[in-house]
């Protein structure tokens, strides 16, 4: 392997470890709870991991970032992709949750998965119900 190929491979493992961070939290993993809430829906049975793991990263991205009337979209290969359109932030009991629509299609099939999500002192968001 070359001096460019080298570089190549270091700055690949440098943006995996900056990215691996942004989903802890003093050592909480950030998007478990709201994997295994899409995991156990109706709309996420069937999606591969690593679909998963990219809608969860858009709802994640939807519920810090995108505005009331935007949407997050992802996509996983030719036969997953999905958009999460948040509602507006309101507050419960000092926690700050907003209210998500997640369209997934899969093999030609779209499902609707709704929750409600709401971010603890530590910044995680977890689903509350739906």
């Amino acid at each position: 392997m070359g001096i460019t190929g080298r570089v190549r491979r270091l700055s690949a493992l440098a943006c995996l470890a900056i990215l691996s961070g942004c989903v802890t939290t003093g050592g909480v993993n950030r998007l478990e709870p709201l994997t295994v809430s899409l995991s156990a829906s109706p709309a996420g049975k069937g999606l591969e991991r690593g679909a998963v793991r990219k809608a969860v990263l858009a709802e994640l991205k939807a519920l810090d970032m995108t505005p009331t009337g935007g949407t997050s979209d992802w996509k996983a290969g030719k036969n997953a992709n999905g958009s999460v359109s948040p509602g507006p932030p309101f507050e419960v009991s000092g926690q700050v949750c907003r209210r998500l629509t997640h369209r997934i299609t899969q093999r030609d099939q779209q499902q609707t998965h709704i929750e409600t999500a709401c971010r603890s002192e530590d910044g995680v968001w977890a689903p509350v119900g739906s």
